[in-house]
């Protein structure tokens, strides 16, 4: 088992959580990403106890959603220049989409809005991740030559996971907000710079475009069934 595996589910067990914490499936889902057989769930359910109330959810306004949208479409056209097809250019693109957001929140004073735009930003993150997980890193495990990409971002994760958690358990109202946000904005955009130029090209090179664009439809799939679940 590599050293840092069992943290390649811990973001998939905060969306798990999200649909009934430690649910059989829940643990089927760690322990096919970690090779962990009891699952995550355990390890992790009481850190994450504090987690936003639940609530109708409001979307970012259309002005805040097209800025967002925008900005992926230009990540992604910037990603095909890198030569970058298929699930490795709609990845860059949800990457620079949640950016764009979390700057966005990172300047709001108005609670309720910090709210709204959380709700989204974390249902985009952890949808987007669990389906990374799910479909595009056992893809890359099983072959040699990009086997060390999903180790690397298993070392990524813990940071990641630990962010999301502190702006859970904040509050909207927190003096610290714009800080934790911001904090989570810088990891996200590290974590894409480094994907987007240094680990998607292997991985597409490898792969090649027809896995990349096979993959592409599995991963929408799989992110848009977490992000149903995700509350």
């Amino acid at each position: 088992m590599e050293p840092a595996a069992t943290h390649s589910a811990s973001l998939g067990a905060i969306a798990s959580r999200d649909m009934g914490a430690c649910s059989a499936d829940s643990r089927q889902f760690g322990a096919a990403q970690a090779g962990n057989p009891g699952g995550v769930c355990g390890g992790t359910q009481d850190a994450l106890q504090r987690r936003p109330k639940e609530r109708s959810i409001t979307m970012p306004n259309p002005i805040e959603k097209m800025a967002a949208k925008g900005a992926g479409k230009v990540a992604a056209v910037g990603a095909r220049a890198k030569g970058l097809t298929g699930v490795f250019n709609t990845l860059a693109e949800q990457h620079h989409e949640a950016a764009v957001l979390l700057k966005r929140a990172e300047g709001v004073d108005d609670p309720k809005k910090r709210e709204d735009l959380w709700q989204t930003i974390r249902r985009e993150l952890l949808s987007h991740e669990r389906a990374e997980l799910n479909v595009v890193y056992p893809a890359l495990k099983q072959n040699a030559a990009v086997s060390d990409i999903p180790r690397h971002h298993n070392d990524e994760v813990p940071a990641l996971e630990a962010a999301i958690r502190e702006v859970d358990a904040a509050g909207f109202d927190s003096p610290r907000w714009s800080q934790l946000v911001g904090r989570l904005k810088n990891l996200v955009e590290h974590h894409a710079t480094e994907e987007e130029n240094e680990f998607f090209p292997r991985a597409e090179d490898a792969l090649g475009k027809e896995a990349s664009a096979e993959l592409d439809g599995r991963f929408m799939a799989a992110k848009e069934q977490a992000a149903k679940a995700i509350h």
